[in-house]
């Protein structure tokens, strides 16, 4: 691998876009298929999917299905701010025996995840300031710039439509990968095929699955605070950097 030169990897939901909204209008018409009065802020359900374990749709429609069935809904802004929030939730799910794979987990799971994916949904994506000033400055750097995300290919093209791609060598969604995050498969694919070492690497995302796949692939992480993960949350994982926003980060990482 040639090292000397440098890889900023970006995650995209919390980093390039916010889907707060469209995860909120999703979940809200699961809930509402099985007769069940959604009561959720739109903001915790965007802080909930920062947590380790609970960054997927389906784990996350779990926990809310175990809050909501109790009529539990306000306690989640709490938990959420509690140091142990992962491990709380996690009790919940077994004390009610109820995981991803239940039954009703799963319709509201489908039912939200199809939404999501809909054009309907494109709407209720905003696409966060400076974008691609931030990518301008890393390329000002000389840091070859890519994309990796959890999300699909099909939902990556619909709302980065105004990204300038010529900045970036590579995007590369769920379907490139055998294995998501929080697991490095996908940072250590891109730094292969970019024949950039680990460290010169940094992997850009906004909630603990980030870092921790960061810390699988070997390269330096860097969270950011304007997506799902809160402060505290982010900085039990220890990542290398922490900073506000993407443009943040363009100006101080080198």
């Amino acid at each position: 691998m040639t090292d000397s030169k440098k890889l900023v990897l970006l995650d995209v939901g919390g980093v390039i876009r916010d889907t707060s909204i469209s995860f909120d209008k999703g979940f809200k018409k699961g809930f509402e298929s099985e007769g069940i009065e959604y009561k959720f802020n739109y903001r915790d359900i965007w802080n909930l999917m920062g947590l380790n374990g609970y960054n997927h749709v389906n784990q996350a429609t779990a926990a809310l299905y175990c809050l909501a069935i109790d009529g539990r809904e306000d306690e989640l802004h709490n938990i959420l701010r509690m140091s142990n929030a992962s491990d709380l939730l996690n009790k919940l799910l077994i004390e009610k025996g109820i995981n991803e794979n239940s039954k009703e987990v799963k319709t509201i799971y489908k039912i939200s995840l199809d939404y999501f994916h809909s054009n309907e949904s494109k709407g209720d994506v905003r696409i966060f300031d400076n974008i691609n000033n931030s990518l301008k400055n890393f390329k000002n750097k000389d840091f070859t710039i890519g994309i990796f995300s959890n999300s699909s290919r099909r939902t990556l093209d619909r709302d980065l439509v105004n990204i300038d791609k010529s900045y970036l060598s590579i995007i590369m969604g769920s379907e490139d990968v055998e294995r998501a995050k929080p697991y490095g498969d996908g940072i250590i694919k891109a730094m292969n095929i970019l024949n950039i070492p680990p460290t010169n690497t940094y992997y850009v995302g906004d909630s603990v699955t980030d870092i921790m796949a960061a810390r699988d692939a070997k390269c330096k992480s860097v969270a950011v605070l304007s997506g799902m993960g809160l402060r505290l949350h982010l900085e039990k994982e220890k990542p290398d950097y922490i900073f506000n926003d993407l443009y943040e980060a363009s100006i101080k990482l080198n």
